[in-house]
């Protein structure tokens, strides 16, 4: 009674004071209107996954600073002849043009490309291209230098390719849009055809993508939740109360998003999409009781109405909220920083969205109380088709409980051998929209083999000198296996240079007194092949876009390469470096996100229902249909052959709470029905057909919601939305008949 006191003197406060605090609302609205506009920003680099104390993350930094950024663009140019002065002087204007911005590190060509001469014990670089040379001597010294003939030319010199360097990422990345449209307009300015890849272009498109699909969902949704509320809210002129509810919580979580300095990411976009669903459903709920109550007119004042009203959904509300949060909020666990903001900002947003559901139906339902004709029982044919349903449903898990037992043990089983059939995999390429960025990728690494660069950094564990035969020779031999790997491009290592050397000034293998005069750290090349010391010697290498699985399989079987060549040498010590070993270590915290958050989500789950019902028996009866649809779900992954990859790691915790929304409602009717005397069995069903409009409803709506993402035309995007919707659905099937079946066979 306390509380039905506090919240009376909540709601009556929200009622007499509207005005004031509708005119707030709809001011912070329209200044969360304008920061979303106007200032928030979109970044999906592979950073935005790692903590800054991460040491995987630290070591990728730290190789970016000492080794050379592999922040690469690439672009291929298509030219009837790579050599010709015309089209040799096309790339010296682009040279000229990019070497100018502040934030490029370096950039590289066939007009910049250099062959090792040697005098006086000295290595020296010398330009490829020079004009007092012929075509044919030009291409004569390429193809003594195969590893770099086939990174500046291809397909009978008919291909060219430009490499622009930028910074490393932690000094450009807050500028990265400015350098590349600058970049763009450059590239534009001077080339009437080509393709055009690499990291940062590859992130730039995905970022586009992800400002353009929020729009678009957006629109979307909002579409969606009006031809829902028109289909299932019992009069039309609920209907902007409804709308009003669902759209102020978002708008006001990403105006708070925007202040504290986030950026939208390809994970976060989906909060809008969620929040509306979930506010919807929530909405309906309490104007399908406000309805319900106006029509049978038994509160004498229309505050009373409206009090009345709203504490009745409080309780159920309340605790779906809970357990969605839930899930949610489990994601905080998770090692990566994007499920970290996303499962804390929907939290918020879940929050928000409660206490507005309140706070704005409370002051519509007072105005609207001068229309006298939303008390008009029309419509009742909405109640008949769910009053229907719900009673075939009842008869059905009378009768037939075991049978509905025993097929769902059997689900039960399936799903939880499917649960190792899942792949765990991401593929880097699904973030990308069918459009020209995914088709220059693709066409750019047909013809060059690999686009992201790998960095086999072999070491002295004593710090001493590789710069002796036989470690050169071991160099060597680990060099060419590594070029019997499909994913992997033609190997670049001062080992090209020693071997030309060798050919054409016969300088043999005795190098260790000869001075590496171009790799000094004050030169500025694309890439530090060697340390100051010559404790390190790096083979550069290009990978093709390949799943985080095939990636995993590729750095294995190098590894297990050098330890063949170097026969588990303790002294000699291989690190893999670049962004893919970081795609690497993303792939596995994307396993212990889906764990450890699952696990939270679960416990927690249970502790909410354990809570609300009072009996550990009937909590557990209440729990198990609830990893049902998560089960079956885990089935139509395997079948579908969708893995489990960082767009969807997060589905098992928030549909766990999700799910449990409609055992919730459910559960408290029929514990209500079962303290007033009735049977088990008639305390079922009374609640069975209680809350059938309201289930059918939710669940119709949230299906719908999660399905808009089906239009996405992100791979990735589509499958989280067909997951989520057919996980919504498979509960809805579990509250309806698993869980009363239980609760009739099991519940004392």
């Amino acid at each position: 009674m306390m509380l039905l006191k506090y919240f009376q003197q909540f709601i009556t406060f929200i009622i007499k004071f509207r005005i004031a605090i509708t005119s707030i609302i709809f001011a912070l609205c329209c200044f969360s209107t304008y920061l979303i506009f106007s200032k928030i920003k979109i970044d999906n680099a592979i950073t935005i996954w790692f903590l800054e104390n991460d040491d995987v993350y630290k070591d990728y930094l730290d190789f970016q600073e000492k080794q050379g950024s592999d922040e690469i663009i690439v672009v291929m140019i298509p030219t009837s002849n790579a050599f010709s002065k015309a089209h040799l002087n096309k790339l010296r204007k682009l040279h000229q043009k990019i070497d100018t911005l502040d934030n490029v590190n370096s950039t590289y060509s066939l007009v910049k490309a250099q062959y090792p001469i040697f005098a006086n014990n000295t290595m020296y670089l010398n330009a490829i291209i020079n004009d007092n040379r012929s075509e044919k001597a030009t291409q004569n010294i390429l193809n003594k230098l195969p590893a770099i003939r086939d990174n500046l030319v291809a397909e009978n010199n008919t291909k060219s390719f430009f490499y622009i360097q930028l910074k490393p990422l932690s000094k450009v990345d807050q500028i990265k849009d400015k350098l590349l449209t600058e970049i763009k307009q450059i590239i534009n300015s001077e080339l009437d055809d080509y393709k055009i890849t690499g990291a940062p272009i590859l992130v730039d498109e995905i970022n586009k993508s992800v400002s353009k699909e929020s729009v678009f969902f957006a629109i979307i949704i909002t579409l969606l939740i009006i031809g829902i509320l028109l289909i299932v809210l019992p009069r039309k002129i609920y209907l902007p109360i409804a709308l009003v509810a669902v759209a102020v919580p978002v708008c006001l979580l990403f105006g708070l998003y925007v202040i504290l300095g986030f950026k939208l990411n390809m994970i976060s976009m989906l909060i809008p999409t969620i929040l509306m669903v979930y506010t919807v459903s929530d909405v309906i709920h309490i104007i399908s009781i406000y309805h319900s109550n106006l029509l049978k007119n038994t509160f004498k004042t229309s505050n009373e109405l409206i009090v009345n009203s709203l504490y009745q959904s409080l309780k159920p509300c309340f605790y779906t909220t809970l357990t969605t949060i839930i899930g949610y909020l489990a994601l905080c666990v998770s090692p990566l920083p994007v499920f970290k903001v996303t499962g804390f900002f929907t939290f918020i947003g879940l929050l928000i969205s409660f206490g507005f559901a309140y706070i704005i139906t409370a002051i519509g339902f007072r105005f609207l109380q001068s229309d006298k004709s939303i008390a008009s029982s029309k419509n009742n044919v909405k109640l008949t088709i769910p009053l229907f349903i719900a009673q075939k449903l009842n008869y059905v898990t009378t009768h037939y409980k075991k049978t509905i037992l025993v097929s769902f043990s059997i689900l039960l089983l399936a799903g939880i051998i499917s649960i190792f059939d899942i792949e765990v995999n991401s593929y880097s390429i699904d973030l990308l929209h069918d459009g020209k960025a995914k088709k220059d990728l693709r066409a750019i690494e047909k013809t060059l083999k690999g686009t992201l660069r790998l960095s086999l950094d072999i070491y002295s564990a004593d710090g001493s000198s590789l710069m002796n035969d036989k470690t050169l020779r071991l160099i060597d031999k680990f060099q060419q296996k590594i070029t019997q790997e499909d994913d992997l491009a033609t190997p670049v290592s001062v080992i090209d240079f020693k071997k030309f050397l060798e050919k054409r000034f016969g300088v043999h293998s005795s190098v260790k007194n000869v001075k590496l005069k171009p790799f000094d750290s004050q030169n500025k090349l694309f890439f530090k092949l060697v340390s100051d010391d010559f404790s390190r010697i790096s083979i550069n290498v290009n990978s093709i876009s390949i799943g985080s699985k095939e990636l995993g399989i590729l750095l294995s079987s190098i590894r297990n390469s050098f330890n063949t060549v170097f026969n588990n040498d303790n002294n000699i010590i291989l690190k893999i470096n670049g962004s893919l070993p970081l795609y690497l270590k993303l792939h596995e915290y994307i396993l212990v996100t889906q764990l450890r958050s699952f696990g939270t989500a679960l416990l927690l789950s249970f502790l909410v229902l354990f809570y609300f019902i009072k009996k550990f028996r009937t909590s557990i009866l209440a729990l198990i249909p609830n990893l049902l649809p998560l089960l079956l779900t885990a089935m139509v992954m395997v079948a579908l052959d969708i893995p489990l990859n960082a767009s969807n790691a997060m589905i098992a915790p928030i549909m766990i709470g999700i799910a449990m929304d409609d055992t919730i409602h459910l559960i408290h009717k029929y514990k209500l029905y079962k303290s007033q005397g009735f049977s088990v069995t008639e305390s079922m069903d009374k609640a069975t057909i209680f809350t059938c409009r309201a289930v059918f409803s939710t669940t119709f709506t949230l299906v719908l919601g999660f399905s808009v993402l089906l239009f996405s035309r992100l791979t990735n995007m589509r499958e989280f939305g067909l997951l989520c919707a057919v996980t919504i659905f498979f509960a809805l099937i579990a509250d309806a008949l698993v869980l009363p079946a239980l609760i009739k066979a099991f519940d004392k």
